[in-house]
Order: structure tokens, then sequence, then C-alpha cells
């Protein structure tokens, strides 16, 4: 039986290491065990801002095709407020996705939120070419809790963007999944998933092969010095993961007083949505 291919449309892509990323990185790695052969539609490196990560390359599955398209720069774009990769890339991620569809190449595109402007390009390839189309949502692309905005602001005019245009890649998409029920119970409040639309849970999930790379090509800050144990966690800590961390911390202080001659510690690596981490 032909392998069937989908177009993952994933602006956050290594060398690129930021969270949304990994996610798109890990379908790409998992796809083929359920008959699915992924091919990446993703950017140059060099349309991206920041720091790269190229070891997070490693991370990917042999022989994985990966079709790079370019951006307009982001000097001129971020002074009308364009920055967004997704938006900078959008028009040549389109054409790339028209390319593979009009070549019958793909038989299914799966855009992932966020960036929420990804979505626009499944949607525009099931309009234009009838591929059936799979919205994923990371995290919700409207926020699900409204604060206030200054009238004009860029996030003001990111939430108008997004209330106008997510009804549109809804209604194109003939299945959605995400990370959890809550963004989908968000977009039945907003009456904008029918009960017949097909969905699903994926969590993100993880790769054990992961942590051979890490070993072998990491950096070892974390490394714990004899007699030492360390604990990681790694992403984000919201405040309703309070009391898991609370309980995890009493673990650790019941297990430090039971061997008093060690010592224990526990980083939290966190994520950052800002180029170069350079959140308050």
């Amino acid at each position: 039986i032909a392998m069937r291919r989908v177009l993952l449309v994933a602006p956050d892509f290594p060398p690129r290491n930021v969270a949304g990323a990994l996610r798109l990185r890990l379908l790409a790695s998992g796809l083929g065990e359920f008959g699915w052969q992924p091919i990446v539609l993703t950017v140059k490196p060099e349309a991206y801002e920041g720091a790269l990560d190229g070891t997070s390359e490693l991370l990917l599955p042999a022989g994985v095709r990966v079709e790079r398209v370019g951006a307009w720069p982001p000097g001129w774009c971020r002074r009308i407020g364009l920055g967004e990769i997704a938006v900078r890339a959008q028009w040549a991620m389109r054409a790339r996705a028209g390319e593979l569809g009009r070549q019958g190449e793909v038989n299914m595109v799966l855009a992932s939120v966020l960036p929420g402007y990804s979505a626009l390009v499944g949607a525009w390839t099931k309009r234009r070419w009838g591929i059936p189309f799979v919205l994923d949502y990371q995290d919700p692309w409207v926020p699900l809790i409204r604060s206030p905005r200054r009238l004009g602001s860029k996030a003001w005019w990111a939430e108008w963007l997004a209330r106008r245009l997510e009804p549109g890649a809804v209604r194109q998409a003939d299945a959605l999944t995400a990370v959890s029920a809550q963004t989908l119970d968000s977009l039945r409040q907003r009456a904008l998933l029918p009960a017949a639309k097909p969905v699903e849970i994926v969590p993100i999930g993880a790769e054990a092969r992961d942590h051979e790379i890490a070993r072998d090509h990491g950096q070892a800050w974390l490394s714990a010095p004899p007699g030492e144990v360390a604990f990681a966690y790694v992403g984000t800590l919201t405040e309703k993961m309070l009391p898991a961390a609370r309980t995890a911390m009493r673990a650790i202080g019941a297990l430090a007083e039971s061997q008093p001659g060690r010592r224990f510690t526990l980083h939290f690596v966190g994520t950052s949505a800002q180029v170069d981490g350079v959140d308050r």
C-alpha cells in the first residue's frame, strides 16, 4: 500500500528551537508509523530572528523531507508591526503549498496553531485545491480570557484579526485536533465548532531518542556534581499547575530529609515567545 503524504505547515521548525516547533517536529517523527509520510513546509533559517540551535536538527528523523521557503525581511516588516514569521512567510508558503497541490504530491494538509496565521495556509490550500485540511491547536488562537488591551495597540489588533480570521479557518477544516479539550470547548462556546466536525485530543508527546542526542551532542550545563541529585522541569508553569509543583517540592524535600548527606536541586527551565527570551 502506497504511503499517503501529509503537508505539515510549520513556520517554526528546527533549527529554530522554540516551543511551537516541538509539536511539528514530533509529528514529523511519528506519523510514518501510521502510514503518513510527512512533508514539512517551513522557512529558510536566515529568515528567523533570534538565536538558532543547529543541534536541534539532529532530532529530526533521517530522510524527512523539509521544504524551505523565503520570507519578507523582518527589518522593514517590524516597522509596520508584521514581525511574526507566519505572516512574513505567508505568501511564499502558499506558493509552495500550491505547487505541491498542483503536482498531486500531498493527500492532506495539517497546520498547527500557534502561530495562528499558519491556519491560513491550510485553509487556502483546501479552498484552492480541495485537499483535506486538519487544523491543530497547541494553544488557543483567540485568548480564552479577554484581558484589557489598549485600543489600537499591537495586541489589540492581533486579537481583532484573530477573531475575524479564525472562523473561516475552522470552517474550512475537515477535522480539528488539540492538545486539550479546553481549547475545543472555547471554540464551541463561540459557536465555531459544529457537533458533526471530527475532533481528537492529541497531547504533546515526547521522543525517547531525544535523550540520547542530548547526551551525545547537547551542552551538559545541568550535570550534577558528585553527591548531588538534579531534577529539571522544562516548559510552562501556569497557576493551575502550582499544586503539582508544590507536591513535587514536598516529595523532594522528604527525600532530602531521608538522605541528609545528599544535596538535591530543582531546575525550572522556561520557554519564551520573545526573540532571544527577553521576557520580564
